[in-house]
């Protein structure tokens, strides 16, 4: 480019990397701290910004050299940065989830890392994704990289808007990107929130805003006191080689005029809307980046080094943030512990593989590469791998024939294929199959099955209705100990009933109230069996005794009685419970679990649970 000449002395652009620095801190206080810092998600919005000024930075240092010169440095280099730690942090995340996380969590986590690994994790979810979210019970641990995909998708445009913007000369270049600018951000705020959120096109404009900030920063070098500039990335930090004049007051009240709001508005306790903060976030964050070179504040030791690590970081912190809210919830000394972990494994990273890559020959970074991708496919499809195995096993491969017409009944295949013969081994096979795959088992889905209806079932008033949902908020405490009847939560159930009621011709079927099985032990029966512990001593363990289901058997039985005979509960409480000692218990002698990790009921617990409703329906 004609406004850019390369001189020698380099100079680290140091308050960009305290401005990473500020954006990856309120990352990690909105995803650790969501209540308390509501709006750091904005600091994702400074990366865009950010990328978009180095992107358009490396595109300038080629811009002399020919087209496939320029794509093959910038994608080279581009790939570099990104593709070894983030493939490394692939694979260990999903070494984590086969070793530290729940089974329940591995379908849609591989899922996931295949998403992840081409880039496409920021496209929208099916409706079965979106039933696993609203489960809540499997968190995907790749959800953080939403954005690298984005910004990835942008690499494959970003060549073609800077080469049409550089045909043109000042004002007119400007212009252009401006138009695209207004366009993008046009696109966003006119669609959807979860749409704009993840979308590339969507998000361009906050890219070009970045490259807007580097050209106006290259113009302006000429006549505000600068010497000739050009800006190269070195080891994922941005070097500049303009030497400013010491910045008068006006400048430095000017620039913290934008920066203090910014820094108030991503650490607020209180929610903002995000459709005026984003626009205002991402303009103030290129303008700061336009004045705040050898900035004291954000050239701090503290805000550069965070912002050196910060890839590093953002990578490894969100495995750490889903495994805290699983297993300590609103623990806050155990959730300051996981963020303490999270930045120190990020400066081990950094220190060691990510230095170590930046500085090596392209070639060695693409053979490691390509080793740590094919662990992750390995790793990916181990899990189908061994289901292969499994169905191959004689006398435990699962039965999907085709049930046969018996009178007017029909018979069906057993759909958990357990057999007499089957050990202590084979039963935890089957426990982790099930727990795996819960609702995808294609064997748990008659073919011919509705499962979505394009109407709302009142709709089409049935005769018969089943309410197998187990709601929680039904076992909460009374309002009154023993007293059922004034309840607030029997008054909101009994004002649902009489909603229901007139869509209903004959009869409605409640599920009565169990207690609900410890999701992290289901996989520990057989462990535990094969350790010497007794099936009672297991059983003792195995559901949460003080979840309340005692009285949400008392106010399912008061409604049911107020409903009178269109109502009849629904009680497999008796089939839980072992003969001999009384014992509730969720697996049976030869430790097949009734029930998955999720907490819903396994392929045998269908099996236990299928004469009784077989004799319902017997009797419509």
């Amino acid at each position: 480019m004609s406004e850019i000449t390369v001189t020698r002395s380099v100079q680290k652009r140091k308050d960009l990397q305290g401005i990473r620095g500020l954006a990856i801190l309120s990352v990690l206080a909105f995803h650790f701290y969501p209540r308390n810092f509501p709006n750091g998600y904005l600091g994702v919005d400074q990366f865009f910004v950010l990328s978009g000024f180095l992107q358009c930075m490396l595109l300038s240092k080629n811009f002399e050299k020919p087209l496939l010169s320029i794509l093959a440095n910038f994608y080279a280099r581009r790939l570099k940065r990104i593709l070894p730690l983030y493939i490394l942090m692939i694979l260990l995340i999903l070494v984590a989830l086969h070793t530290v996380f729940p089974t329940s969590s591995i379908v849609q986590n591989e899922a996931s890392a295949t998403k992840a690994l081409l880039f496409v994790s920021n496209r929208q979810h099916t409706d079965e994704e979106n039933y696993f979210e609203k489960l809540n019970m499997a968190i995907d641990l790749f959800t953080h990289t939403w954005s690298l995909s984005v910004e990835v998708q942008f690499y494959a445009i970003v060549p073609v808007i800077f080469l049409i913007g550089s045909a043109m000369k000042g004002e007119w270049r400007i212009g252009f990107y401006g138009c695209l600018c207004a366009i993008s951000s046009i696109y966003h705020f006119s669609s959807s929130p979860d749409f704009a959120f993840n979308s590339t096109l969507a998000r361009i404009w906050q890219f070009l805003i970045g490259m807007i900030t580097y050209f106006q920063f290259v113009s302006g070098s000429n006549n505000d006191g600068y010497s000739p500039i050009v800006t190269i990335e070195d080891g994922g930090e941005i070097r500049d080689e303009a030497v400013k004049n010491v910045p008068t007051s006006l400048e430095n009240f000017t620039k913290y005029f934008f920066l203090a709001p910014m820094v108030c508005i991503a650490f607020c306790p209180i929610e903002l809307s995000p459709n005026c903060l984003r626009p205002i976030f991402t303009v103030f964050t290129g303008i700061i980046m336009f004045l705040s070179i050898d900035d004291k504040v954000l050239g701090h030791k503290f805000l550069t080094y965070l912002g050196d690590i910060s890839y590093s970081l953002y990578l490894v912190h969100w495995p750490i943030v889903a495994y805290a809210k699983m297993m300590y919830e609103d623990n806050e000394y155990a959730h300051a512990a996981c963020l303490f972990l999270s930045i120190l494994l990020a400066v081990i990273i950094y220190e060691t593989f990510e230095k170590w890559y930046l500085t090596s020959q392209n070639a060695h970074c693409a053979i490691v590469t390509t080793i740590l991708i094919v662990f992750c496919v390995l790793l990916i499809y181990r899990s189908k791998i061994d289901d292969a195995e499994i169905e191959t096993i004689e006398n435990v491969t699962v039965a999907t024939e085709v049930g046969k017409q018996v009178g007017n009944h029909r018979s069906y295949a057993k759909l958990d294929g357990v057999t007499d013969g089957m050990t202590l081994f084979d039963a935890q096979k089957r426990n982790m199959y099930w727990s795996m795959y819960d609702i995808y088992i294609d064997e748990m889905n008659e073919p011919g099955c509705v499962r979505d209806f394009p109407h709302p079932w009142c709709y089409y008033t049935p005769d018969y209705a089943f309410m197998l949902t187990r709601h929680i908020a039904v076992s909460e405490p009374l309002d009154t100990p023993g007293v059922v009847h004034n309840d607030t939560k029997y008054q909101e159930m009994v004002t649902r009933l009489k909603r229901m009621l007139p869509n209903i011709k004959k009869k409605l079927f409640i599920m009565d109230s169990f207690p609900r099985v410890d999701e992290n032990k289901v996989n520990w029966i057989v462990p535990d069996l094969r350790s010497g512990k007794s099936m009672e001593e297991i059983s003792f363990g195995l559901y949460e005794r003080d979840d309340g289901y005692e009285i949400g058997r008392m106010r399912h039985a008061a409604l049911v009685e107020e409903c009178g005979p269109k109502c009849e509960l629904i009680d497999i409480l008796t089939l839980l419970r072992n003969s001999t000692t009384g014992q509730l218990q969720y697996f049976d002698n030869r430790g097949l679990s009734y029930f998955t990790s999720r907490n819903h009921l396994s392929a045998h617990g269908v099996e236990l649970v299928r004469p009784l409703f077989s004799d319902i329906c017997d009797k419509l």
